[in-house]
């Protein structure tokens, strides 16, 4: 590509040989992945805390990592990394520098919106009373349960542009899980009649920003991104 001098003033790259879209927000999925006893024991975790009978129904463990992407309204605070740096004097003060560690951020943010029944509180609620319950500060596995992989998640997250289907990059996040019951979040006010929506701080073990995590995003957007259009592109009758 050829980046004309033109463009430093008008910044209109898509007109002459510099034909390139701006890079739009707002398109983007989520996909959680649960193992099979971790979405288990969070799925029973959540069904003995629900008081509706219509409400259990929701916690199919084969379901829950459905819900929780589809529920995803925002992602925000995705971890970055810092690179620190080694300071060397030399004499009569002068300084130069070295690259030193490296560190990177620990936690990412979730938006949900929240359906009559209150199912992602509640789940959210059983999955950190899962790994720490809030009243006796105990994990609710014993024994052998006790394991990191029963309590936690990998989630891919993507950005793509506004056709739906082409991703522009996509990171996985592995080892995640809530840090808050969403408690502290309810609120009421008589004069406000509003949605509700949760911002949920997730704790991330590891990070992957490349090529693999984008085509693994794009294999993804690929396997729903026909039935989901069809089902709106070709309006069926009822």
């Amino acid at each position: 590509m050829a980046w004309e001098s033109r463009n430093l003033a008008s910044r209109r790259f898509n007109l002459g040989l510099n034909q390139q879209d701006a890079f739009v927000l707002g398109y983007f999925g989520v996909n959680f992945e649960f193992s099979g006893a971790s979405a288990s024991e969070i799925a029973k975790a959540a069904q003995d805390a629900s008081d509706y009978s219509a409400d259990r129904r929701l916690w199919d463990e084969n379901n829950l990592g459905d819900m929780f992407s589809s529920l995803t309204e925002a992602v925000s605070g995705v971890p970055g990394g810092t690179l620190n740096f080694v300071d060397v004097t030399a004499m009569g003060g002068t300084k130069w520098g070295i690259a030193g560690s490296i560190d990177f951020g620990d936690q990412v943010t979730l938006r949900f919106r929240e359906l009559s029944g209150m199912p992602v509180r509640k789940a959210i609620a059983a999955w950190t009373n899962l790994v720490r319950h809030t009243n006796s500060g105990l994990s609710m596995l014993v024994d052998n349960e006790y394991t990191k992989t029963n309590w936690t998640a990998d989630m891919t997250y993507w950005i793509m542009r506004p056709n739906g289907k082409s991703v522009e990059a996509g990171i996985v996040f592995q080892g995640i899980y809530p840090m808050s019951d969403l408690g502290s979040q309810i609120n009421t006010d008589i004069t406000s009649v509003d949605g509700q929506t949760f911002d949920v701080n997730f704790h991330v073990d590891a990070m992957y920003w490349d090529a693999k995590t984008t085509a693994k995003a794009q294999n993804l957007v690929d396997s729903y991104y026909e039935s989901g259009r069809e089902e709106y592109h070709n309006h069926r009758s009822l």
